[in-house]
């Protein structure tokens, strides 16, 4: 539901790695949604840029520096205050136990309830600034994108920043 006068837009944008999914989106316009997280996926979400205002997530203020953890098939209600850009990833479960396991020497799973966590801010700003510039790549050069050795060193390096935002922070 669109919660502000105006011209409503929005764009919505996914890119498909063979283990990793990537999501970013943008509305101009205060909104508030509905939203299921699929079953399936152990997804994070994050504002792509610092200076947006928080959103808030089932009644809970997020701001830019935080990460959403979602737990598996959660629903939620998602509420903004104007102009939002928005980025999300996920892996399957399994792929993020063992990436984790691969960076860290832990199991990471999905958890039982969300979270809202506050990562470092430099794993934050790594982590936002390539999911931008992939996104871009996805649109400005797709063939380079699509070259599996590229494919592969991008999508390692977000799964590798992924996991350390999710293993090296604090929960706000």
């Amino acid at each position: 539901v669109v919660s502000g006068k105006g011209k409503f837009n929005a764009r919505l944008m996914s890119v498909t790695f063979p283990r990793l999914w990537m999501q970013s989106g943008s509305e101009n316009l205060p909104r508030v949604a509905r939203l299921c997280v699929d079953p399936s996926r152990a997804p994070i979400t994050f504002q792509s840029h610092s200076e947006q205002p928080p959103t808030v997530f089932s009644g809970k203020e997020v701001s830019p520096a935080d990460i959403i953890f979602f737990s598996r098939g959660e629903s939620f209600v998602n509420r903004t205050a104007g102009l939002n850009d928005w980025s999300a990833m996920s892996l399957d479960p399994e792929a993020l136990t063992d990436a984790s396991r691969a960076i860290t020497g832990r199991d990471l799973t999905a958890p039982r309830s969300t979270r809202v966590m506050r990562p470092v801010a430099a794993l934050v700003t790594r982590l936002t600034d390539l999911h931008r510039r992939v996104m871009h790549m996805a649109v400005s050069v797709p063939d380079r994108l699509a070259h599996p050795e590229v494919a592969r060193a991008v999508e390692h390096e977000l799964v590798h920043l992924m996991v350390r935002c999710l293993t090296d922070n604090s929960e706000s």
